[in-house]
């Protein structure tokens, strides 16, 4: 079996960032709810940043059924939720606001000094609560190439 995933890949084009964000919000909300009528709960992991909230207030727009919803980030800097720059502080305001306010969010940042001192406790608790495998990930990317905290170089 090849590992070659270029002929899955398809390019889609937006007018704008609306639009992409509009679409994107569609198409996670499609694989959460295809996701929820094979099990009781489904689990989403999201990229935090600047360039994910029109994405995330057209998310929480979604008729889904939040309540069965986990949320987590794929990265989070090492700062509390009050910190401006927390990606938890980011979802909290732009996803998990009205119907979407009843999912299950499971934030990464612990009040440990260095993330590997909280790394037991945050395996624990994602394996408790969140269903594995993920149904969806989005992983952002900035504008200087990365990912999910992943930089080029």
């Amino acid at each position: 079996m090849s590992n070659d995933l270029s002929p899955r890949i398809k390019r889609h084009e937006f007018a704008n960032p609306t639009v992409l964000a509009a679409a994107l919000a569609q198409s996670v909300a499609d694989d959460l709810r295809a996701a929820l009528q094979a099990r009781d709960g489904v689990g989403l992991a999201l990229s935090g940043g600047n360039t994910p909230k029109a994405f995330m207030q057209a998310l929480a727009q979604q008729p889904l059924d939040w309540a069965r919803v986990v949320v987590t980030l794929v990265d989070e800097r090492w700062v509390p939720e009050n910190h401006p720059r927390s990606n938890a502080h980011l979802l909290r305001e732009n996803l998990l606001q009205g119907p979407a306010s009843a999912a299950t969010f499971l934030p990464l940042y612990r009040a440990t000094p260095e993330p590997e001192a909280a790394l037991d406790e945050l395996e624990h608790d994602l394996a408790a609560a969140l269903p594995w495998p993920l149904d969806v990930a989005v992983l952002g990317m900035g504008e200087d190439g990365h990912t999910a905290s992943f930089f080029p170089g």
